[in-house]
């Protein structure tokens, strides 16, 4: 039991103690929801309503981001055959390994990648792409070396 005086106090500190909490669990729940749409942001996640040929300049193969004019005239889901093969070049091939690949008839191209080297701690690969329709014949190269998170990202 309390003394008269000291029941004021120790109510008054319970208060102050809840009015804490709260505030605390407020400003807890307000991080972590920050910290839950920062990570939707930069993992880049389409949401259902969003196309999913509607690719962003981070979604298109690196040839695509290293050379915006290289073969201009592919589709997007063209692009993205071009950006699968382009995957699997720089994962598993082997030095100077041709990956082919086919959208039609008239348009075909190749995917090089070359020897691993290392940049410090990272794997790094240079990589060559060509395309051929019935009037265009180009080739692009770029450099590209793999992050933590298992993705190939362009050295410029």
């Amino acid at each position: 039991m309390c003394q008269p005086s000291n029941c004021r106090n120790q109510s008054l500190i319970s208060k102050k103690l809840n009015s804490d909490s709260y505030i605390m669990f407020r400003f807890l729940l307000l991080l972590l929801l920050s910290g839950v749409l920062s990570a939707c942001t930069l993992t880049g996640k389409r949401t259902l309503d969003e196309p999913s040929l509607n690719a962003d300049k981070q979604d298109l193969a690196l040839v695509f981001q290293s050379d915006e004019n290289f073969a201009s005239f592919l589709n997007q889901s063209e692009k993205l055959k071009v950006k699968e093969v382009e995957q699997n070049a720089l994962n598993f091939g082997k030095p100077s390994q041709v990956f082919d690949w086919t959208v039609s008839q008239k348009i075909s191209g190749t995917v090089i990648a070359f020897q691993l080297f290392r940049v410090g701690t990272q794997q790094c690969r240079k990589f060559r792409h060509t395309v051929t329709d019935s009037k265009i014949n180009e080739i692009s190269e770029a450099t590209a070396c793999l992050r933590s998170n298992g993705k190939w990202q362009l050295v410029r």
